[in-house]
């Protein structure tokens, strides 16, 4: 398949024929309206409420499930893996609601300068970064999403201590690694 096919193709969303047979297409990132309810149910996951929900930002799927859901006093922290991506225009157009989106956009916080050079690249800093978190931690992250979020909060939490000063924080970690055993 060329790639300007695969391009068109991997926003398409619900059923869509290719070459005479019907398929039901989920676009890349799960990046539709039935993806976005999906990701409402991750908070009622969660045994309490927080005061900072944290998530890596791809598609905006995640983020703003968790926008919706989050209780009315909670802030969304987002780190977009993608530099300079538009987090603003790209979260309206998926929700596609402007009045919906403009009430609950106060609640959202974007920390975009922890892509480290973008989807899917590092910076020896990350991996430094990372390395030591495995050393501390049971579970593993990885440099794509959800290392660069732990990341982006270490670096909040040393220059801004009391900004989380006796305030519940939780990260959604939305995939990564499986130690090796």
């Amino acid at each position: 398949m060329p790639r300007s096919q695969f391009t068109a193709q991997k926003h398409q969303s619900g059923i869509v024929e290719i070459d005479g047979v019907t398929y039901w297409s989920i676009p890349e990132g799960g990046a539709n309206l039935q993806g976005i309810q999906g990701c409402t149910e991750i908070v009622s996951e969660l045994d309490q409420d927080f005061d900072y929900y944290l998530v890596a930002q791809g598609t905006t799927t995640t983020s703003l499930g968790l926008l919706l859901s989050i209780p009315p006093k909670s802030k969304l922290i987002v780190v977009p893996v993608l530099k300079g991506f538009d987090v603003l225009n790209e979260m309206r157009n998926l929700l596609n609601d402007d009045v919906l989106f403009d009430s609950l956009s106060p609640k959202l916080i974007i920390w975009d300068n922890y892509h480290h050079g973008g989807y899917a690249k590092t910076s020896e800093e990350l991996l430094t970064f990372i390395d030591a978190f495995h050393s501390l931690n049971d579970f593993h992250i990885e440099p794509v999403y959800t290392g660069k979020v732990f990341f982006a909060l270490n670096e909040h939490i040393s220059k801004q201590i009391e900004l989380f000063a006796g305030k519940k924080i939780v990260i959604v970690h939305t995939g990564g690694v499986i130690a090796e055993q």
